[in-house]
């Protein structure tokens, strides 16, 4: 596991906030199904480390370009709960509300994952796209929901004590009503570590959700990432989640080509793999991609995403032997990497859906020859310079840009901007259903196609599918 810089500066002592009880029921005495906090008093802690103390701030200047942002669950720990909690025998949740409700969410994280991240993150839960988790929900963090200090304090537990209650296991079996989340940050791959692995096996073996949480702002999907994203959803529409997730479960060679065969507009003879790159190097594909880029691309993919479970670490050897004697017990590393690898992929959708869109394709109703893949504001653009006689001619639009994105009919020009006006500020809410609620078998069978065949140079992919005016979309 990453360990936090040697602080090269002394850094103040944090002062203790007034409002924090000193005494509680003691962690001993509690059930560890309710070692709990909610997010509203996680929140409230974390502010008063940052707003009430100066030690906060003098962190922060030694961490570097990233600042405050590069303080971790560790330097949380040292400076502010072991020292606010030591003999008091009491966790920071009980300190704060000594009769604390069952687990409703199980809270996996890393302790060198950025605190702030995490703040706001848990913060912007409550209006979360989906599956919105509302701040007095109760949730289990190791680090506050733990007696620290490791003191012996009367009503205390030291850590091993505590592991050996298994309140991760306790927690999971109850089935908390918001599953379990899995916190992801800038600073470390999270899965990296071997108890977020157990957790996750855990909450397999009991049938609880697992999601993924990442803070918005932080820059954790790359620019470039989300320009990939987007790729994948140009090339396989509603399907592009599955078709990635496919791509991370498969060997790079069969990813590579499985694209390329399903993307490339020239039907070529294939003798080897290295003759395969050589002769598609330049050749354009479907949406403005070299085969170079788009094998680069895939690289990329599955050197961040694809996941290998099997190697996480531990800070004790012998915690982790433990925890990888369970995890054999439960059918081993593969399923997990499987699970966390559709996770992360929804975690991606879920960012995609609740961001503007930013490509599109037009086209009179009529003649049905498509733009091609334009960012928004280049439609708006096209549209805008239209002869006044064409104006008034009905507009197909395909947002986001793709062979198999929805087509929408409009009136005219005039209502196609407005909304694209709209789709480049509002997020993308990408429907993945008919108005019925079922899939179309139409999609599906194109899609199945779409994947398996290669396209002929003459040939542009086409979805026949009915046109949807904006009021059925």
């Amino acid at each position: 596991e990453l360990v936090s810089a040697p602080e090269p500066v002394s850094v103040p002592l944090a002062k203790r906030p007034g409002w924090l009880p000193t005494e509680g029921p003691g962690l001993a005495n509690i059930e560890p199904i309710r070692w709990t906090i909610t997010i509203e008093d996680w929140l409230r802690f974390v502010d008063a480390c940052r707003y009430e103390t100066s030690t906060w701030k003098s962190i922060a200047e030694q961490k570097g370009e990233k600042g405050e942002y590069d303080i971790d669950m560790r330097d949380l720990n040292k400076h502010f709960v072991t020292p606010w909690t030591k003999g008091t025998g009491n966790s920071v949740a009980l300190l704060m509300n000594p009769n604390p409700g069952k687990a409703e969410l199980m809270l996996s994280h890393a302790w060198d994952g950025s605190v702030l991240e995490t703040y706001h993150m848990l913060r912007d839960a409550e209006d979360g796209h989906g599956n919105p988790i509302p701040r007095q929900t109760w949730v289990f963090f190791c680090t506050f929901c733990l007696y620290q200090p490791e003191d012996g304090a009367a009503g205390g537990l030291r850590i091993k004590e505590a592991i050996d209650r298994d309140p991760f296991e306790s927690i999971i079996k109850s089935k908390p009503r918001f599953g379990m989340a899995v916190l992801h940050t800038t600073r470390l791959e999270v899965y990296e570590r071997m108890w977020t692995v157990h957790e996750i096996d855990a909450a397999m073996e009991a049938g609880v959700d697992v999601f993924g949480l990442y803070h918005g702002n932080s820059q954790y999907f790359s620019e470039e990432e989300i320009e990939h994203f987007r790729y994948y959803q140009y090339f396989y529409g509603e399907r592009w989640d599955k078709a990635l997730a496919l791509t991370l479960r498969s060997k790079p060679i069969n990813a590579g080509f499985n694209m390329i065969k399903t993307c490339y507009v020239e039907n070529v003879g294939i003798e080897s793999f290295d003759d395969w790159r050589h002769r598609l190097e330049r050749k354009v594909l479907v949406g403005g991609l070299t085969a170079k880029e788009m094998l680069d691309m895939i690289d990329k993919f599955l050197k961040r995403y694809r996941i290998n479970t099997s190697i996480a670490t531990c800070t004790s050897e012998e915690d982790r032997q433990m925890l990888v004697n369970k995890i054999e017990e439960h059918g081993g590393f593969k399923r997990l990497d499987r699970k966390i690898t559709l996770a992360r992929v929804a975690m991606a959708k879920r960012m995609l859906e609740s961001a503007p869109q930013f490509t599109a394709e037009w086209s009179f109703s009529k003649h049905r020859n498509w733009s091609g893949r334009l960012k928004i504001d280049a439609t708006i653009q096209q549209l805008q310079q239209l002869p006044p006689l064409e104006r008034n001619h009905p507009i197909l639009l395909k947002i986001p840009a793709g062979p198999l994105s929805r087509k929408q009919y409009f009136k005219d020009s005039e209502a196609a901007i407005e909304h694209l006006q709209k789709a480049a500020v509002e997020p993308a809410h990408t429907p993945s259903h008919d108005n019925d609620g079922t899939i179309s078998v139409v999609r599906q069978a194109v899609f199945r196609n779409f994947l398996c065949m290669p396209c002929r140079s003459d040939q542009r992919v086409s979805t026949p599918e009915p046109i949807l005016r904006p009021d059925e979309a």
